[in-house]
């Protein structure tokens, strides 16, 4: 008796892990109410996100100057297309594994001071303007088309993966040197300010 059960207490305890594995850890709790709030996100309309209802949203997650601090949880939206999360409080964004990710919106976050990129095979569209990012890596997105990133303190980005760039928008930055020679679609180019880049070949460009 005593063995069926501790039993069927273990058997409890793995059911309950199992369910707790299933939803999306969200520790802010205004970017948590945004989406518990919305029922295409939130279908079954509890207080949680599970794992399930993040993997199939296709809509847009858009939550401009809303005082999020935290978007840990946002890479569980694997299906999203359109990020604008413009004007927050977060300090870092890992948008890792967002596969169908294709525009990313987060200027005038003013603590933002880092980004990751990976596994984002459709993203094309990025822009950071006016934050406190020092670095970014961008060779893992060999779609990028359009990178803002106006007002940052970046005094390098290696662009020689990114064939397919047709707008870099690096006014106000503190770039020492660029090289855009593996970026012959450009169309568009604005580096005003940047006080420490003292050349630059534009020999192979046909478009600009």
């Amino acid at each position: 008796m005593r063995s069926s059960i501790f039993l069927f207490a273990i058997t409890i305890t793995l059911m309950a892990q199992h369910v707790s594995a299933q939803i999306v850890s969200i520790p802010d709790p205004i970017f948590k109410a945004y989406l518990v709030g919305e029922p295409l996100i939130n279908t079954n309309m509890d207080a949680e996100i599970q794992v399930s209802e993040a993997t199939i949203y296709t809509g847009d997650i858009d939550i401009p100057d809303a005082g999020i601090i935290d978007f840990t949880g946002l890479q569980a939206f694997v299906a999203v297309g359109e990020v604008y999360i413009d004007e927050n409080l977060h300090s870092s964004l890992d948008v890792t594994g967002m596969t169908a990710l294709w525009k990313l919106v987060t200027d005038h976050s003013d603590s933002l001071q880092s980004i990751t990129f990976g596994s984002n095979p459709n993203l094309s569209w990025v822009d950071l303007m006016y934050c406190i990012v020092p670095s970014i890596d961008v060779s893992s997105l060999t779609a990028l088309q359009y990178l803002h990133i106006t007002d940052n303190p970046i005094t390098n980005i290696d662009l020689s993966n990114n064939p397919n760039l047709n707008v870099l928008s690096a006014t106000l930055c503190d770039l020492t040197s660029l090289d855009v020679t593996n970026n012959l679609w450009l169309i568009e180019l604005y580096l005003v300010w940047n006080t420490n880049l003292q050349s630059l070949d534009l020999s192979n460009q046909h478009y600009l």
